[in-house]
């Protein structure tokens, strides 16, 4: 079970700081003033100098005086106030429930009743499957939940369920993601565990039986437009106008999403010559002549061309030689430096621990990881990490004989 992701403070804590602490303050600020005479006549308080200091400061302030001592009070009750929020409420999710805990108590739902959870400024809510509302919290302040659990990910994929219909089974079943701004996510599992698939719904190319996602906290489904601005993608089998040379894709590209003509001649020519494509861009050769590495390069191009905020790549490394490898994991690295997010899926473990900061692991449909690169392979290598998640076919020592024979 993951550690459960601090995401707001409750209200009843808010009410008892916020009400009790300044008054409480407020009444030793009036009681050193009421009192200040009595206090300065014992020479045996060791804080006789404070409250001398307080006399003269009263003295000057005359009638002001009780009115800025309370108030003075109220601002110091209130700071104790702001330090003393401890009770929090925190929200721990497996694949068989999820768990919300305010204090001392805990509550537990059905992972398959929970449709989706949502933290803004205000509340924390966990929508069931039918669109009520399972439980709703008021958050503790305006802005300060911004960065934790699902208010810090940039692109998030809650709740998702398509349905395979030719076979009546889930391709995907209740996958939950989320991808912090500024990391690098690696996206691993078995052939068919559901990475596409997932991916796709993600980005807005496959539309799920239900669920959300969001990228920068802008609805993919609801706001389509708006939100592909925000995301490069390198979708699977990516589909691509052969008869243009690279150069002229990259154009069409750019002007089709209403870039200036100028900035596209500029930002293609830059990726061209980065990617070493250039060459065959002089030579004039057409897409349907690219090799399939050469078909990812000028797809990873595609998604780069625009300035994206999140990047979503599924197998960028596929048939890449060694040599444009690192220039694509330079500028997967370079992107993240920058505030990007970028998510990729490889079956590769060992590129994955490469690259990535985050990994998270599906199969048969489902998460079965989600973490740090740290949290997720423990003590191993990712790759025995991995085979521990999803299982391995072992070969007996009586199986294909025959080859080699």
């Amino acid at each position: 079970m993951p550690s459960p992701t601090v995401l707001a403070t409750s209200r009843s804590t808010r009410i008892a700081t916020f009400v009790g602490l300044p008054v409480g303050c407020a009444a030793v600020g009036a009681a050193v003033l009421a009192f200040r005479d009595d206090w300065l006549a014992q020479d045996w308080l060791p804080w006789r100098s404070p409250v001398e200091l307080l006399d003269r400061l009263a003295g000057w302030l005359g009638g002001w005086g009780p009115l800025v001592f309370v108030g003075l009070g109220l601002v110091a009750g209130l700071v104790l106030a702001l330090a003393a929020l401890d009770e929090e409420v925190s929200v721990a999710v497996t694949d068989e429930q999820v768990s919300i805990t305010r204090g001392s108590s805990t509550r537990h739902y059905l992972a398959e009743d929970v449709r989706e959870a949502l933290l803004d400024a205000k509340h924390l809510v966990l929508v069931a499957d039918n669109g009520t509302d399972l439980v709703r919290i008021k958050t503790a302040f305006p802005g300060a939940c911004a960065g934790w659990g699902f208010p810090g990910a940039r692109l998030r994929l809650v709740g998702r369920r398509v349905m395979a219909t030719d076979t009546g089974t889930l391709a995907v079943d209740h996958v939950s993601l989320a991808v912090p701004r500024g990391s690098l996510t690696g996206l691993g599992g078995p052939n068919g565990a559901g990475k596409t698939t997932s991916l796709a719904m993600a980005v807005g190319l496959l539309r799920p039986d239900a669920g959300t996602a969001s990228v920068h906290g802008v609805d993919v489904w609801a706001e389509p437009t708006r939100a592909k601005t925000l995301l490069g993608v390198l979708p699977d089998g990516l589909a691509l106008p052969e008869r243009l040379t690279g150069g002229e894709l990259l154009t069409y590209w750019g002007l089709l999403r209403g870039m200036g003509a100028d900035v596209v001649r500029s930002r293609a020519a830059e990726l061209m010559r980065i990617l070493e494509l250039d060459d065959t861009e002089e030579r004039g050769v057409l897409v349907i002549e690219y090799s399939t590495g050469m078909r990812k390069k000028i797809g990873l191009a595609t998604a780069l061309l625009h300035g994206p905020k999140v990047l979503v790549l599924d197998e960028p490394f596929e048939a890449v030689d060694p040599v444009s490898a690192r220039v694509l994991r330079a500028i997967l690295r370079r992107f993240v430096a920058a505030g990007g997010s970028v998510v990729i899926s490889s079956h590769v473990m060992a590129l994955v621990e490469d690259v990535c900061d985050r990994v998270a692991i599906i199969t048969d449909g489902r998460v079965r990881a989600d973490g740090t690169l740290a949290e997720v392979r423990g003590e191993s290598t990712l790759e025995e990490a991995f085979v521990r998640l999803v299982g391995e076919r072992r070969i007996g020592d009586g199986e294909l004989a025959w080859l080699g024979n």
